[in-house]
């Protein structure tokens, strides 16, 4: 009699433990229900399909609204989203995998493979293309009385990206470009003998990526959701620029949230490169003088505190959380905590360029569901232990636009770096409105004894969130704004 009492208490006791697990996954799992109808909402986004990954198992997969409005067709797990620029990150594992190969090195300029260039590009190496350093400005497609043609052929972007003037020498400055890519693909084709629709084939068919292929636009696609765009006026129409025939190279890859779940499995579980490859794919460029590149001011350096890029990936950290992640033209995001075996998904088929929509945005904010601490999103004002110092913070932020910057706060390194994206700041905080606020979040100790602050920046119009960094002395070591 006591050994079936203690198997009922032990069971009783397994059924409770696996009802509040089961309980709180409902409950994150509505919550960020709420999220993404609420961003739809606001946004009005036609479509929406989400996946998590935790611990390589895909924990939530939902679709959200219609991939068509015309016919009100539903969007799923399995609905085909144009991934524009998140292909960036397959292009580039193409290369690594060349580079373990053997048959190539990341040193090797382009006049290894291309006949007949500008001479600029003889210093251009395949790193920089990987990393946006080539000082190749994102042209492509040329356009004709401001129109662009229906359809291109690989030659005519070729010759129409070797027309293009340098915006600054080879890994002197950061300008984010689809011809560094574009040049990557034929390179890939060049050392591997095949064409690259071939070589993404065969990094693809193993991992049973079925629903993942080129779009033609041209083409009936089975569950293809429809391109929108939003407009001045803000409503949403048809975005016919996904209906331009790119070619082979150039044209969206068409994906799902739950065949791309596997392509992110692919990374983790080391299916197509070495951890050695991902790690020099995730690691910020260095420039020429020694500093890293940041990819939120174009030509200008700013510090470890920003965004920095990889090859083919945007890097981050916050909170000792990082950050891998990269987005698509189309409304399209993989945002990837690492160190947290937490993946999100997040495809959409809305471009926005009116609003402050932001796909990888949405997804960091999702993830934060899952990961506590890993982004803005869920922090709440604190009680403020320091008001001198806020007071004293949000004076300096307040006047960050205007001419009398007081240079005296921030660290000698900084203030010329601070000033290069002042113009930036400006164009953004007009969008922004007056300044009002800032309300203590959190801070924590960095590694080297400095000091990062984390406040909620509010002005009339948005809500900002500001990481400021500050050394023993008291000066701004440098400045991160999110949104």
């Amino acid at each position: 009699m006591p050994k079936l009492r203690l198997s009922f208490f032990m069971l009783t006791f397994l059924l409770m433990q696996n009802f509040n697990s089961n309980a709180q996954s409902i409950s994150t799992d509505s919550l960020v229900n709420t999220f993404i109808r609420e961003q739809q909402t606001k946004y009005n986004i036609p479509g929406i399909a989400v996946a998590v990954i935790s611990k390589g198992q895909i924990i939530k997969a939902s679709g959200y609204g219609y991939i068509n409005l015309d016919n009100k067709i539903p969007a799923t797990p399995t609905s085909i989203f144009a991934i524009a620029s998140m292909d960036k990150q397959m292009t580039a594992t193409a290369i690594m995998m060349l580079y373990e190969q053997g048959k190539l090195k990341l040193e090797n300029t382009l006049d290894m493979y291309f006949d007949s260039i500008p001479n600029f590009w003889k210093t251009i190496a395949i790193k920089n293309l990987l990393s946006h350093t080539s000082g190749l400005p994102d042209e492509v497609s040329e356009k004709f009385n401001d129109r662009l043609l229906i359809q291109y052929t690989t030659d005519e972007l070729f010759a129409y990206i070797k027309k293009q003037t340098p915006e600054f020498k080879s890994g002197e400055g950061w300008t984010y470009s689809d011809a560094n890519f574009f040049l990557l693909q034929l390179i890939v084709e060049k050392v591997s003998g095949i064409s690259y629709k071939e070589f993404l084939n065969l990094m693809l068919e193993p991992l049973g990526m079925t629903h993942t292929a080129t779009i033609n636009p041209f083409k009936v696609m089975h569950e293809r959701a429809t391109p929108y765009w939003k407009s001045e006026d803000e409503s949403v129409i048809v975005n016919t620029f996904r209906y331009v025939d790119l070619g082979p190279l150039y044209n969206d890859i068409g994906t799902s949230v739950t065949d791309f779940a596997k392509w992110d499995n692919a990374i983790t579980s080391h299916k197509l490169l070495k951890q050695s490859s991902y790690d020099l794919m995730w690691t910020p460029f260095i420039l020429n003088d020694g500093r890293q590149v940041s990819n939120l001011v174009d030509n200008h350096t700013i510090t470890a505190a920003d965004d920095s890029y990889g090859y083919g990936w945007v890097l981050h950290q916050f909170r000792g959380h990082r950050r891998i992640y990269h987005s698509g033209y189309t409304g399209t995001s993989i945002f990837r905590l690492p160190d947290d075996s937490l993946t999100v998904i997040y495809f959409s088929n809305l471009t926005d360029e009116v609003t402050d929509y932001n796909a990888d945005v949405t997804a960091i904010k999702i993830a934060s569901y899952y990961v506590s601490n890993s982004s803005f999103h869920l922090m709440q004002p604190k009680k403020d232990p320091d008001t001198k110092q806020t007071n004293y913070l949000q004076n300096i932020i307040g006047n960050l636009t205007k001419e009398n910057v007081d240079s005296t706060a921030f660290t000698s390194d900084y203030f010329p770096l601070l000033k290069h994206t002042l113009k930036t700041l400006e164009k953004r905080t007009e969008q922004w409105g007056e300044f009002k606020s800032l309300d203590y979040l959190d801070s924590d100790a960095t590694a080297n004894g400095n000091k990062n602050i984390y406040y909620k920046a509010t002005f009339s119009k948005k809500t900002r969130y500001y990481i400021v960094n500050t050394d023993k002395k008291n000066k701004i070591v440098y400045l991160c704004v999110e949104r």
